[in-house]
């Protein structure tokens, strides 16, 4: 198996990671009274862009073709800049910094988004090179 396909595989456990971690341990806290919290919209957004990024990951598995590895290694990038910046600055948190959102769903979107934009950058690499 080549270090492409290795690193193409991982790039799909990153958006599974973040998709399953959102709907889990990650995801917006529920309010007793029914009401959805503001961070719900943010858990939405990161579960469509991790949808997304899914497609584009599966896209860079199949296509053979140098340039179009490229472009799917760069829209990953992209879309890991997005998920970066979804919770809290493009969609609204709660306001205290003690709570769930942003105390554990910013910090692992966070992570998952550098790590979808590292990979990503790899990957160029890679097919560059060859």
């Amino acid at each position: 198996m080549t270090a492409n396909k290795i690193l193409g595989y991982i790039q799909v456990a990153i958006p599974i990671l973040l998709i399953a971690g959102i709907l889990n341990f990650a995801g917006p806290c529920h309010h007793d009274d029914g009401t959805i919290a503001t961070c719900a919209q943010a858990s939405w957004g990161l579960i469509g862009a991790g949808v997304f990024l899914l497609g584009i990951a599966l896209a860079q598995l199949v296509v053979e073709g140098k340039a179009a590895r490229i472009i799917c290694a760069v829209l990953c990038a992209a879309f890991g800049l997005f998920i970066i910046l979804i919770p809290g600055t493009i969609l609204p948190l709660c306001m205290m910094e003690t709570m769930h959102c942003q105390a554990v769903m910013k910090p692992f979107a966070q992570i998952c988004g550098g790590a979808a934009i590292l990979l990503a950058v790899i990957s160029i690499v890679l097919v560059a090179r060859r």
